[in-house]
């Protein structure tokens, strides 16, 4: 999953020092070349059986392979992306804009020779996916908006961000910028929406690698699981009180008591009357005369399970 998430993530953030290139002027070479613009990729790395231009900023990919190494490998019916600026693309700038969609994505194990077991295991017990990834930037007002990130599936749920996004620095897009110290906290939250209906998404994806990264997880799991979950209400009892409404703190709660398999869908919207940074918020850096519950308060952050 993550491998997935992170392709889709790459094509929105295609950027890199690499020699401009010139644009086909055939629609369909254009969408050819496409991956051949993406810095450090191998050339051989997303193979397909057919492509389709889709009018002058699209393409679709049917037949996808898409092998990051010789270990890892993943195929998907279909791949379609929209609202491209071909020419940023291949001068190996980021685009400013992008949609993109990956249906019917699973893990693939690569033709090696021994492994015949591990790919129809591999086949029976996988269901497909659908990634959905589609955002804007404006450089000149600085502000990024999260259309839509969905991941969903049979067997998995769905998980969905929107989100609108102030002060963000344009090197954020170039994924091989080096961030300055304080670039990234400097952002400001304008809007939030989360929905998470779990039906496999944490406990077969996320709750392993929660395991090795707690103390003792690894050995002893169901306690260290069980000790992270009291401290994290401890925290949302000592933090949040007073700055979300009580239903909101519950639903928290709730939703913490029940992982790693929640029973109910977890929405979380935020919609502040002014955009808030996030140093104020998470980091302490409050105006003077400012409480965090009273920051909390602004943000109209709501929480229902």
């Amino acid at each position: 999953m993550k491998v997935l998430c992170g392709f889709l993530l790459a094509m929105a953030v295609m950027a890199g020092p690499a020699q401009a290139a010139t644009v086909p002027a055939d629609p369909v070479a254009r969408c050819k070349g496409l991956f051949h613009a993406l810095p450090g990729l191998p050339a051989d790395a997303v193979t397909f059986q057919k492509v389709a231009a889709l009018g002058e900023t699209g393409c679709r990919y049917s037949g996808l392979q898409i092998t990051p190494d010789p270990s890892i490998s993943w195929a998907a019916d279909t791949l379609t992306i929209d609202r491209i600026d071909f020419a940023r693309i291949y001068a190996g700038l980021p685009p400013l804009t992008l949609s993109a969609r990956l249906d019917g994505a699973a893990y693939s194990a690569p033709p090696r020779p021994g492994n015949a077991a591990i790919r129809y295991y591999t086949r029976m017990n996988q269901k497909p996916v659908a990634i959905t990834l589609d955002y804007g930037f404006d450089p000149a007002s600085r502000i990024l908006t999260l259309k839509d990130f969905t991941i969903q599936g049979e067997r998995l749920g769905r998980l969905s961000l929107t989100a609108e996004i102030g002060d963000v620095d344009p090197g954020l897009l170039d994924p091989l910028h080096q961030p300055w110290p304080g670039m990234i906290p400097a952002v400001s939250i304008r809007d939030v929406t989360l929905y998470l209906d779990n039906q496999g998404l944490i406990d077969r994806y996320a709750l392993l690698p929660i395991l090795f990264a707690l103390p003792d997880g690894a050995d002893h799991p169901e306690q260290a699981i069980a000790q992270a979950k009291a401290a994290a209400a401890t925290w949302i009892r000592a933090s949040l009180t007073g700055g979300l409404a009580d239903s909101s703190v519950a639903a928290l709660l709730a939703f913490l008591e029940d992982l790693p398999q929640p029973k109910r869908p977890l929405t979380l919207t935020a919609h502040p009357a002014a955009p808030i940074s996030i140093p104020a918020l998470l980091l302490g850096e409050r105006p003077a005369g400012r409480s965090q519950a009273d920051l909390l308060r602004d943000t109209n952050l709501s929480v229902a399970y």
